[in-house]
């Protein structure tokens, strides 16, 4: 049923009149194009020490910028991330490690706020490497590993989609 309403909205999205002046040809953003967009327009936001061993890195602080659209401005109603990790050569370059893409919900319940998002590990290429679930109460948050199976990885592509094709169609601008 999701995803019969994702392609009902895809497909709405591009009927869509555009007045984005980055292409009048309406053609949707290459992947490489959303990482430069990230590096260049995303808000800083070091991945936490405490997320990186989640994700098989060393818990350390990593560098990371991200494009976040609101829940509240988004057509299904969740929150979208797209994360750049990324490291900094001796020129001062940004160079893309891994993308961070996150989608989810947080939802106030008596006065509680419930999360409920997936957050998928990719190579700068799009290639799934890991995901998680995180879900419960704020300062209660429990994550599960997911294995990549069938499913995940669907969910993972319909995330980059949305960042490469849907944003950019409906010229959903960035959280600042």
């Amino acid at each position: 049923m999701k995803l019969v309403l994702f392609a009902a909205w895809l497909f709405a999205a591009s009927l869509t009149p555009q007045a984005h002046a980055a292409s009048p040809s309406q053609r949707p953003r290459s992947l490489q194009e959303v990482i430069d967009l990230t590096l260049a327009e995303g808000q800083n936001y070091p991945m936490e020490a405490e997320m990186a061993p989640r994700l098989g890195f060393p818990a350390r602080e990593f560098p990371h910028k991200r494009l976040r659209y609101k829940q509240s401005e988004c057509p299904d109603r969740k929150e979208h991330t797209f994360g750049v990790l990324y490291e900094v050569d001796e020129n001062g370059k940004e160079h893309p490690l891994h993308l961070l893409i996150g989608v989810g919900t947080g939802k106030k319940k008596d006065g509680v706020t419930i999360l409920d998002a997936m957050t998928f590990l990719t190579k700068p290429d799009g290639t799934l490497e890991q995901s998680l679930h995180d879900y419960g109460r704020l300062g209660e948050i429990k994550t599960d590993q997911l294995k990549l199976s069938a499913k995940v990885q669907k969910q993972a592509k319909a995330e980059l989609t949305f960042h490469t094709k849907v944003a950019f169609a409906l010229s959903l601008r960035p959280a600042k």
